[in-house]
């Protein structure tokens, strides 16, 4: 018993030690990662919070407790119902799907049949290799404008849509940034900026700094376009970590998922993996809705947003670009951009 009773002390200490520690992602990458852990701090914390109860470790359950309370704060505001007053205004709904389909993917047939059933507007892939892109050569008839740069590894994409783009282009944001899909989408008489991501994933040092480098860079490009902007991908970062939150600041951009979605995406379990694929648009963009979609294949899950681009503020926002939200820097503030086209 009292073996037992030393377990349950060391367990519930570590867990509130780790989760102190997801607060000091400035301090260092693994900390950082740890912030994309809420949810899951959030059962381990309840059960360790009701064992402690149960055991009359009343001071390890109140501390338990209160580190519920704030992870449970962090959680709350993407998990909040949003008002419906917009969800009748869907005749130009646009629906934006993203999806990082794995270079271990060989098959796409499920990706096939989900976009058939689905039915989106606008498709983002990511880790696109020669021969998965062999295999979507039957969306052509369903997407004729098209953006494909293919390639081994974890840097080919593709762009698709059924409404026009031009001016498309792959860019780097930033000297060690992989490439990313720059295009504008027309919708009538409006202009929408598309950019696909892939950020590089955080698991280390060296690809973390890269990381938030390339977010930095991508923030400053966009405040300082002057028309409505759609980022879809994986951006490998979560919602709690503080660059993603730099990022949103100085972007001006407003996560979908607000309101709507924790849902993990990778690894592939809405309940268990954590949200790392994310649709973002301009203040000018209404989101209608936004989901996390079953398995391809991959070890990623889909993304699905349905947006409305012409809504009565969807407007060009002039030279400065989109407004930051309170607390972030304008334009120019954040140095020299050093995004390159390809």
């Amino acid at each position: 018993m009292r073996t037992q009773s030393g377990t349950l002390n060391v367990v519930a200490i570590a867990v509130v030690l780790l989760f102190a520690l997801s607060f000091a992602g400035r301090v260092s990458f693994v900390f950082d990662n740890l912030s994309s852990f809420r949810v899951h701090f959030a059962l381990a914390l309840l059960v360790l919070s009701l064992a402690c109860l149960l055991t009359r470790r009343f001071s390890l359950a109140g501390l338990t407790a209160f580190c519920l309370l704030v992870d449970v704060l962090q959680i709350w505001p993407w998990q909040a119902p949003m008002s419906a007053a917009n969800a009748t205004q869907s005749e130009s709904a646009v629906s934006v799907f993203s999806s990082n389909v794995s270079p271990r993917n060989d098959s796409p047939e499920r990706l096939l049949a989900l976009l058939e059933r689905e039915s989106p507007d606008i498709v983002g892939l990511i880790e696109v290799t020669p021969k998965f892109h062999e295999g979507l050569a039957s969306l052509a008839s369903r997407y004729p404008y098209r953006v494909e740069v293919p390639a081994p590894g974890y840097m080919g994409m593709v762009l698709y849509s059924r409404l026009p783009l031009d001016g498309a282009t792959e860019m780097r944001f930033g000297e060690h940034s992989p490439p990313a899909i720059i295009a504008t989408l027309h919708n009538g008489e409006q202009r929408v900026q598309l950019i696909v991501m892939h950020p590089k994933s955080p698991m280390g040092p060296a690809s973390a700094a890269e990381r938030n480098a390339t977010l930095r860079v991508l923030a400053e490009y966009i405040c300082r376009s002057n028309r409505p902007t759609v980022v879809l991908g994986d951006m490998n970062t979560a919602l709690w970590s503080p660059h993603y939150k730099d990022f949103v600041n100085e972007s001006g951009l407003i996560n979908t998922r607000a309101g709507r979605s924790v849902a993990g995406t990778w690894p592939p379990s809405r309940q268990f993996g954590v949200p790392i694929d994310h649709v973002f648009v301009s203040a000018q963009i209404q989101t209608l809705d936004f989901r996390v979609l079953d398995r391809i294949g991959s070890d990623h899950l889909p993304i699905l947003a349905r947006l409305r681009l012409d809504g009565p503020d969807a407007q060009e926002t002039g030279a400065g670009g989109p407004v930051p939200a309170a607390g972030g820097p304008l334009c120019g503030d954040t140095g020299h951009s050093s995004a390159t086209a390809q």
